[in-house]
């Protein structure tokens, strides 16, 4: 089943390597650059006990989002760096690409994807059952590729991930349908003449 603009799994070959090249940036460093052109190291990521930054994308100089291994964002501002934001319960994000400010893809290892709107993130979509998720590379926001631990890609056609509902509906014996919650209603038969009482129901995707 195809989920939320998500292809099915394509195994590819061993030796192609899935890449986005967004060019030469000349970032405003965190600390002071060293003679190589690269600055020192600064903590950005202390709120586990093992902090593990995975991935970072950047699409433009004064915007990065990176991710950890403890299902949390970070997101760079020109200046400064955000604290951790928890987007995965405790899942490892191996990856995230940005081709924009409002838009991030973000993989992680339990076959689910992410994504950011430029101020949130969906919740996790699984999209490859529980396969680890290793990379993903997105060069437009219509457009991503992902490539799991089992040799298979997966592609990304720009649909909207919708937020997991919490919401659910109760039903009663003359058909009458109650939607509580974020579950959205669309109509009943409670003002029908049923030949039986109803019993029950079931969601079909």
């Amino acid at each position: 089943m195809r989920k939320a603009g998500w292809s099915m799994a394509v195994p590819v070959g061993l030796g192609i390597v899935l890449m986005s090249l967004v060019g030469l940036m000349t970032m405003p460093p965190a600390a002071a650059a060293t003679s190589n052109g690269w600055s020192s190291p600064t903590l950005i990521d202390s709120s586990a006990s093992l902090p593990s930054l995975d991935s970072v994308s950047c699409p433009t100089t004064s915007f990065c989002m990176s991710v950890d291994g403890n299902g949390s964002a970070i997101s760079y501002h020109g200046t400064y760096w955000t604290s951790p934001t928890s987007v995965d319960g405790l899942n490892s994000l191996y990856a995230v690409s940005c081709p924009a400010s409002t838009f991030c893809m973000a993989v992680d290892g339990v076959g689910a994807a992410l994504t950011y709107n430029g101020t949130s993130w969906s919740q996790p979509l699984t999209v490859d059952g529980t396969n680890s998720l290793y990379s993903v590379s997105c060069p437009t926001t219509l457009a991503c590729m992902a490539v799991d631990s089992n040799g298979n890609a997966l592609t990304y056609n720009g649909t909207p991930q919708a937020p997991a509902t919490t919401g659910y509906g109760l039903v009663a014996a003359d058909g009458g349908i109650l939607p509580f919650g974020d579950a959205a209603g669309y109509g009943s038969t409670g003002a029908r003449t049923l030949n039986k009482p109803i019993v029950g129901m079931a969601s079909v995707a």
